[in-house]
């Protein structure tokens, strides 16, 4: 039950570390035009490394590449969560077989250094792509992410971290491509609380949509009026500046999420 799941959460997360707030004035609000070439003024792209268009035959058009960042609330609240997730993955797979996608997967929790925009592993492997073995076994554990996490859930910082500062870490290697399109998929039961001195909303939507080619922005998070966990209006926010898919986390509907990103993916 609810009250029991949140129970536990008192129990776990003691003196909770607030977020710092967002830096005093109006915030900036610039809607990122579509296909935008120009730089952030923050920190430089995340794309690291040069790569070849792939294509097939000759006479074949290119093959477009995807980079897909899931991005886990793995509290104390977000065990079932996980699981429902997983349990879509095999379908969600089935319908990338087309193109040429890397996925790789972060949790909200940027008190651990460990985990703070690094990518995490399962069984060894941190990017999954159409040639990892046994794939539907490698996206369940890595999107299994355990509910030992912090409660302070940071997504939008763990994305940007991941993007932005921690490209060149041994955990994110081989991850991201130039050229490729980049799609968070922000998964959490409450909403993004990343501190101003990590990055700050403002920060956020000028830095993604400063990246090319476009950036989707994925949020399956609560959705008022009607969802039964705290709204995620952050990410909520960066996906209207950006564009993307959304559900209503407490719909337990993951499988017609997931169909939305890939309708999102496979449209040009």
């Amino acid at each position: 039950m609810l009250w029991m799941s949140l129970m536990g959460c008192f129990l776990i997360q003691i003196n909770p570390v607030a977020p710092e707030p967002e830096p005093s004035g109006p915030m900036p609000t610039a809607t990122v035009p579509t296909g935008s070439t120009g730089s952030p003024t923050l920190p430089p792209t995340g794309d690291t490394g040069d790569t070849t268009t792939l294509t097939g035959d000759t006479g074949d058009p290119p093959v477009s590449q995807f980079d897909l960042l899931f991005v886990i609330d793995n509290s104390c609240s977000m065990g079932d969560d996980q699981e429902d997730l997983a349990s879509v993955g095999p379908g969600f797979l089935q319908q990338l077989a087309s193109v040429d996608f890397h996925i790789g997967v972060v949790t909200t929790d940027l008190a651990n250094a460990q985990q703070a925009g690094r990518l995490v592993d399962s069984s060894g492997v941190r990017v999954l792509d159409a040639t990892t073995p046994y794939p539907d076994q490698v996206f369940t554990g890595l999107i299994r992410q355990g509910v030992a996490g912090s409660g302070t859930e940071s997504g939008i910082g763990a994305a940007y971290l991941t993007e932005f500062v921690n490209q060149g870490l041994p955990e994110n290697a081989g991850f991201r491509r130039k050229g490729a399109e980049l799609h968070l998929i922000f998964v959490s039961d409450e909403d993004d609380q990343t501190p101003t001195s990590v990055v700050s909303l403002s920060e956020a939507v000028q830095a993604f949509g400063g990246l090319t080619p476009d950036v989707h922005v994925h949020a399956l998070v609560g959705i008022a009026p009607t969802t039964t966990v705290e709204e995620g209006q952050r990410y909520l926010d960066l996906n209207a500046q950006l564009g993307g898919a959304t559900a209503d986390i407490s719909d337990g509907s993951f499988d017609l999420f997931l169909d939305a990103v890939v309708q999102e993916i496979l449209t040009p």
